[in-house]
């Protein structure tokens, strides 16, 4: 992949400091998107929002049949796309069944094994048709965690999630292209490991509180990781916390590293504008010659 001299998305996806907000639009349904598009289902659909929302980056999930289209739609426009992938784990429980596949994570992961290299083969599939079209990110999406911490034992995590995880990425990584984690709750605990895989970028998924995407943030921040998000679904609810959301983020921004971006639980149409309040807000809060 050719990169221009300086790609702000890239670097600031790598920890960079850029010099300017930057800002993501990661996943949303139809009627959401609808909010800021008038092309609410079709290929270009999450590129006119993309654009109406102004953002640099935004996410293209793989796996609906329009996804080619949505990243040349992106590309003319000028927002860098992000593909998404299905990580292993979560296609494995749902394949043995979620409450039995959750007590094979303890008591037998052996059993998991196959299914979930079986997955790993899936996703690295799709990473390969992203590369093809010159994405800018593979994201992977892996649930880790929820409201009260890791979903598996952080043993099961470090041994046989994390290191297939790498195996999804590998070819991205090889070739310069940034990969990114999105996974709902506190991660804190697999960073260095995720570090160690390859890794680059976060994307804070729902479930955390504002201290808690605090205390996320600045513990990737140490580790050098780039970080997407810092605007809850839960304060696009009113202008004024869409407001203070995005200020709020304009702040962090200034350490580095930050695309401000929603935490993937935009579904209705009203907090899909006021994500676009939020947006405003951090560019309005934070000029490129005061980072």
């Amino acid at each position: 992949m050719v990169r221009p001299a300086f790609d702000p998305v890239h670097a600031a996806l790598s920890g960079a400091l850029v010099g300017h907000v930057l800002t993501a639009l990661t996943f949303a349904p139809p009627d959401a998107l609808a909010a800021v598009s008038a092309a609410p289902r079709s290929a270009s659909s999450i590129a006119e929002a993309a654009s109406a929302l102004d953002v640099d980056l935004a996410f293209v999930p793989s796996w609906l049949p329009s996804a080619p289209g949505t990243v040349a739609a992106l590309r003319e426009v000028g927002v860098a796309p992000a593909w998404v992938v299905r990580g292993p784990l979560w296609p494995t429980l749902e394949h043995v069944g979620l409450e039995n596949g959750l007590r094979l994570t303890a008591r037998d992961p052996d059993a998991l094994a196959s299914q979930l290299d079986l997955q790993v083969e899936r996703s690295r599939s799709a990473v390969l048709v992203g590369m093809r079209l010159d994405v800018s990110a593979i994201v992977v999406a892996e649930d880790l965690a929820g409201n009260d911490g890791l979903l598996v034992a952080p043993d099961f995590a470090l041994a046989e999630v994390v290191p297939r995880l790498h195996a999804v990425v590998a070819p991205a990584i090889d070739d310069g292209v940034a990969a990114v984690l999105h996974s709902d709750g506190d991660i804190r605990a697999l960073l260095p490991a995720l570090a160690r895989a390859g890794f680059t970028a976060v994307h804070a998924g729902g479930g955390l509180s504002r201290d808690a995407f605090e205390r996320l943030f600045w513990a990737a921040r140490r580790l050098g990781f780039g970080v997407i998000g810092g605007i809850s679904t839960g304060d696009l609810v009113t202008p004024a916390g869409a407001v203070f959301a995005g200020t709020s983020a304009s702040l962090l921004a200034r350490a580095g590293g930050l695309l401000i971006g929603d935490d993937g639980g935009v579904e209705r149409a009203r907090e899909m504008r006021l994500l676009e309040t939020a947006f405003a807000a951090a560019r309005s809060d934070l000029p490129p010659d005061r980072l």
